[in-house]
């Protein structure tokens, strides 16, 4: 199972946190979820701090030589089916004092054995996670601001957390990562000025956003409700519940809390920034042929509730692979299709027309934006702006980082799902066709290939259907192959004459038929299946 990692910097509301969440998931939600506590510390613990918050007293911070450890479980006991629930993750805090994160990332000494030690174990344990969460105060961002030495020492210290847990020299065995801004319900209005809570963190902490802002940032509070005490102090009321920290653990368990790291969870009146498909079609680098929706154009729309994509694991330490592709309900349907950046997605959609006459004319099907906004659209390199760009362009204009990588916010796996869905790389639909076995089937009456996984994992497969690939106005192939399309470019030299849509910029891919499953290049302008995957290859 994944161990979980939350960590923050001194009076980023760690200890408020823990125990709300071991509060909080003291009895199943609604899905099932809980937490169970492993060990007789972790449960007295939680409940001695809520006790003391119910009285209205804030829990004193941890101090240097009082680290807490604790460890749950994270499990999940499912509606209506008996037995042993199920094991999701460990749930592992430590709740470090502040002067070990000053030690441990720079900012002073570590002249004592014992705050060395520390300050080690904590670079240990953030670096050993499989997803991490960095706090950041609302509080002192905001009402300080960046000439406050806490304030300071907040941004250094946390953009120091990510550089050694997910940076450029980090390794592939960097974890998943948020960044969650707690005390929102005291900065909503803050929040929502800001457009979200990648905004603010653009503004009160650029130096994390500039290097993290395409992270998962959002918004959460561990206390829902506070009150005056007798001397004037913010203390929590007897009544508070801890439902602003749902957020967390939905992340924590695969469910999308943000739109793609542009919005909050905790914003008044359920606000909401803008998408980034949205903010795609509205700058200018979007939508092929965008253009009114007009009558007659029937679209059956798939739920992309994050919770709702199964997934499985086809070999050791690889990545998990959803079992159905992005805007499919089922494994045999096509879903959407997108050019190489794009994170709207298309799908062939009927046009309902009169007329014998106008029905001999009418191309029966067109292409439909997945989000209502576009049809009759064309998968054409002028409605492409990743084509005929090379990678220096690509990542000066915000669409690739090395070079040749989509960044998360082009990424349309990030973008659709969120919950750490991404695109696949080069080498994982590498990994896919040599290290399972392939067979050309029919599911449903859909052609496509079943990938199994070998020996532990024989068990386990995933359904890659022939759904064909778009050019132009037309979808081609349909029934005979599948494109698959990762989040890396590449550079074509020497092509035949024959083979001009490929000298507008290709991206790697995986092409599927009936004699199985191999790596293949394909135009960056052409309507692409996106099969995600979760979590990275060891």
């Amino acid at each position: 199972m994944k161990k979980v990692a939350i960590v923050g910097v001194e009076g980023s509301g760690k200890t408020v946190m823990l125990a709300g969440l071991g509060d909080l998931y003291t009895y199943p939600d609604e899905k099932g979820y809980f937490l169970a506590p492993k060990n007789f510390g972790t449960a007295a613990y939680v409940a001695e701090k809520i006790e003391r918050m119910r009285k209205g007293e804030w829990p004193v911070a941890t101090a240097g030589d009082e680290m807490q450890g604790l460890d749950w479980t994270l499990k999940r006991r499912k509606t209506g089916v008996k037995g042993r629930p199920e094991s999701v993750c460990e749930v592992s805090f430590l709740d470090f004092a502040g002067e070990v994160y000053r030690a441990a990332y720079g900012i002073s000494g570590a002249d004592d054995a014992s705050l060395k030690e520390q300050a080690e174990e904590l670079k240990q344990y953030v670096c050993g996670a499989d997803e991490l969460i960095v706090l950041i105060n609302l509080r002192d961002v905001i009402t300080n601001g960046l000439r406050d030495k806490r304030v300071q020492e907040a941004m250094w210290i946390t953009k120091s957390i990510l550089d050694t847990a997910i940076g450029d020299n980090a390794g592939k065995d960097a974890p998943r990562a948020a960044i969650v801004l707690s005390q929102a319900d005291s900065y909503a209005e803050t929040i929502k000025s800001c457009g979200g809570a990648q905004g603010v963190l653009e503004k009160y902490l650029p130096h994390v956003a500039n290097d993290y802002g395409w992270l998962d940032v959002f918004a959460a509070n561990a206390v829902d409700k506070t009150e005056l005490d007798g001397d004037g102090n913010v203390v929590p009321a007897a009544d508070f519940t801890t439902q602003g920290l749902l957020p967390i653990l939905a992340w924590i368990h695969g469910e999308e809390v943000s739109d793609g790291g542009r919005g909050a969870t905790a914003l008044p009146d359920d606000g909401r920034a803008q998408s980034p498909a949205a903010l795609q079609r509205d700058n200018g680098t979007g939508a092929p042929g965008v253009c009114a929706l007009p009558g007659g154009v029937e679209l059956s729309r798939a739920s992309e509730a994050a919770n709702a994509h199964g997934k499985v694991h086809l070999w050791e330490d690889g990545p998990y692979w959803a079992e159905t592709n992005i805007g499919a309900e089922e494994p045999w349907e096509s879903g959407y299709y997108f050019w190489w950046g794009d994170t709207v997605g298309y799908r062939r959609a009927k046009v309902n027309v009169s007329g014998w006459l106008n029905r001999l004319f009418s191309p029966g099907e067109v292409w439909a934006a997945s989000d209502g906004s576009a049809s009759k659209c064309s998968f054409k390199i002028d409605n492409t702006p990743t084509s005929d760009k090379d990678f220096t362009t690509l990542e000066r204009e915000g669409w690739t980082n090395r070079g040749s990588v989509l960044v998360p916010n082009h990424d349309a796996a990030h973008v659709k799902w969120g919950g750490g869905w991404r695109m696949p790389t080069e080498q994982e639909l590498s990994d896919l066709c040599e290290r399972c076995d392939w067979t050309w089937t029919t599911m449903h009456g859909v052609k496509g290939c079943v990938v199994r996984g070998r020996g532990d994992y024989s068990s386990a497969s995933i359904f890659l259907p022939a759904a064909g690939h778009g050019e132009g106005t037309s979808l081609y192939g349909d029934g005979s192959d599948g494109w698959y399309s990762s989040s890396i470019g590449a550079v074509t030299t020497n092509l035949p004459l024959l083979a001009w849509p490929y000298k507008h910029g290709v991206v790697v891919g995986l092409c599927v038929d009936s004699s199985g499953g191999k790596n293949f290049i394909f135009p960056r302008h052409y309507g692409i299946s996106v099969r995600p995957v979760q979590g990275f290859t060891k």
